[in-house]
């Protein structure tokens, strides 16, 4: 088993077919191989906010607000940048990069 945290960084809505058909079932078998205290943070950009519907203990599903080109979306691409880095630092998130150091 391995211990770490990892990110999964998508543009899409949670609700979204793509997300529940495609990357959910790619993420729970990345959860099987990490170890219990290990944490998967899925990071989507909503619409609407979503209920977190993952039934997994180790998925956390963070939403963040989206709104299209414009000074909103200008604002929200600089929300999402600082609320990641504060999650990567918050959380130990680690690269490939990070880990050959």
């Amino acid at each position: 088993m391995i211990h770490k945290n990892v990110l999964i960084i998508t543009s899409w809505s949670f609700n979204d077919a793509l997300i529940q058909t495609y990357t959910l079932p790619y993420v729970e078998m990345i959860s099987k191989q990490l170890s219990k205290d290990s944490k998967i943070f899925l990071v989507t950009l909503d619409r609407e906010k979503s209920k977190n519907l993952v039934l997994n203990p180790k998925i956390n599903l963070i939403s963040f607000d989206y709104y299209p080109l414009g000074f909103k979306g200008i604002v929200m691409w600089l929300k999402l940048l600082f609320g990641l880095k504060r999650l990567i630092y918050k959380e130990l998130i680690v690269t490939s990069l990070m880990l050959s150091q």
